[in-house]
């Protein structure tokens, strides 16, 4: 990707996050980039003997790590001019990179003792095959003990990890100035694109959220993509097999990770249920929404379909984008709110 396109990626995401502002947006979280350098996926596919590549520490790809630290740069750049727009809202940047690359430099301090390797793939020393991922046949195992891994399949996190950022991310909100002032009893929609946190269970902040709404990818969908395929008679995704939701559901739920994702312990965190998939209705039908709605489906990107088309790049996932989320957001407000004034959004994006 180069700096064009990563600028067109984050003008279409502040593009996103103005437009729901306009719907009442009041505050906003805005996730980085993970460290994409300590990925199994990306250390299979750039395998190399040059150990000049690699972090001496940590084992992660160097020029990967720092293309996301650029990328992360230039996204806080273009988050400090919607305030300027919209100086009633608040934004948060969550930085994911530096809460991620504790898990590497001191793996022991958070439990972890295999960083790179993934928990439930096959292939060379990180786990990874990218035509063999876990959910395929035969590949229906994992590792013994998922909580002592990072990664779960390559491309995912762990349960384990994704409760350690939520942790952190969660910190990070309710020590923001005048939080009081933004624990209202309104409806409060919470938007998430590659949402990525954990916190412990125990601490319910209650009062302040009272419902999310969730948009992302494969970080943050919780079937949507399989309920998708279902009524498409579309062959289903890795994300619909064992050992997928073995450490939390003990059975797949769509979600790709032995448990429950940032979005998940971002709710219980709330002390809210679990959202429910926008595409878990029976028949495709609308479901009511008091507390808010999972619209993320594995393979969406923040750019359009059609960028990647005219590059001769083919989304074998789905042809879902952010806008396209954004379309069923608003298609579902109507009979989510009575009226969208007084209404204040919380919104993540990666």
């Amino acid at each position: 990707m180069d700096s064009f396109e990563i600028f067109t990626l984050l003008d279409n995401i502040a593009s996103a996050i103005n437009e729901l502002i306009e719907y009442g947006a009041g505050t906003i979280l805005v996730p980085g980039s993970v460290p994409l350098g300590c990925m199994g996926s990306y250390l299979a596919l750039f395998q190399s003997s040059d150990k000049e590549k690699h972090d001496p520490v940590t084992g992660c790809l160097t020029w990967a790590n720092e293309f996301g630290e650029y990328h992360n740069e230039l996204h806080q750049k273009e988050l400090d001019r919607i305030p300027k727009l919209h100086p009633h809202v608040h934004i948060i940047y969550a930085d994911y990179y530096n809460t991620a690359m504790r898990f590497y430099t001191s793996p022991n301090k958070f439990g972890f003792t295999e960083t790179l390797k993934s928990c439930s793939g096959v292939g060379g020393p990180y786990g990874f095959n990218s035509s063999l991922r876990c959910g395929d046949p035969p590949l229906r195992t994992c590792c013994d003990d998922p909580s002592s891994h990072v990664s779960w399949d390559g491309v995912h996190y762990t349960e384990a990890a994704y409760r350690l950022l939520s942790k952190a991310i969660l910190e990070q909100l309710f020590t923001i100035p005048n939080i009081n002032n933004l624990c209202l009893p309104f409806t409060l929609p919470a938007v998430s694109f590659l949402f990525v946190i954990t916190i412990d269970t125990s601490d319910h902040v209650n009062g302040c959220f009272t419902s999310i709404f969730s948009f992302g990818d494969s970080f943050t969908d919780n079937g949507n993509l399989v309920h998708i395929s279902l009524s498409e008679y579309r062959e289903l995704p890795h994300c619909a097999f064992p050992p997928q939701g073995r450490a939390y559901f003990g059975h797949p739920t769509g979600r790709c990770s032995d448990g429950r994702l940032v979005i998940d312990f971002l709710a219980e965190g709330l002390g809210l249920p679990l959202l429910p998939p926008y595409f878990g209705g029976e028949n495709g039908t609308l479901q009511n929404f008091p507390n808010g709605v999972n619209l993320a489906v594995s393979g969406v990107t923040a750019l359009d379909f059609s960028f990647f088309e005219e590059r001769g790049v083919h989304n074998h996932f789905t042809n879902f984008s952010l806008r396209d989320e954004e379309w069923l957001f608003k298609d579902a407000l109507p009979s989510l709110c009575p009226s969208f004034s007084g209404y204040r959004l919380f919104c993540t994006y990666q």
